[in-house]
């Protein structure tokens, strides 16, 4: 009976192991750029936090780009060729908020935007000289 009993827990443990995730996990496939909700949380290599969520989305049918900035929502036109990316002058709502300095930050560094890079479920943004300036992230 004890021998019985000893080869069944064996025998469940062997199961239970067989069932645990692998030490190599999936490869994320690289996101599109367009129509993706790309989330900031990096702004001249800091992490950015703010009350409201900053991100941004391209559609590339007609070279709009649209989002929210730590207060208010921005749009304009975008040039992309190749791996570089350029913004026209963006427009944006005027609502004064707590967090304004942060906003103008960020719509600063995105003005001085020159190429972009995807990498998994991350783009990056590169000033002229290849600085990183922005680092967005998708859910």
């Amino acid at each position: 009976m004890k021998i019985s009993l000893f080869i069944l827990l064996v025998s469940i443990g062997f199961v239970l192991l067989s069932c645990g995730s692998s030490n190599n996990p999936k490869p994320i496939l690289n996101i599109p750029f367009e129509n993706t909700k790309w989330i900031l949380y990096n702004l001249d290599g800091k992490e950015f936090t703010s009350e409201n969520r900053t991100y941004i989305v391209f559609n590339t049918i007609d070279s709009k780009v649209t989002g929210t900035a730590a207060c208010n929502n921005f749009f304009g036109k975008f040039k992309k060729n190749g791996s570089s990316l350029t913004f026209e002058p963006l427009a944006a709502t005027r609502i004064a908020c707590p967090e304004l300095e942060k906003e103008t930050a960020f719509m600063k560094a995105i003005q001085n935007t020159a190429s972009y890079k995807i990498s998994g479920n991350k783009l990056t943004l590169s000033d002229i000289n290849g600085n990183v300036i922005l680092v967005f992230k998708t859910l």
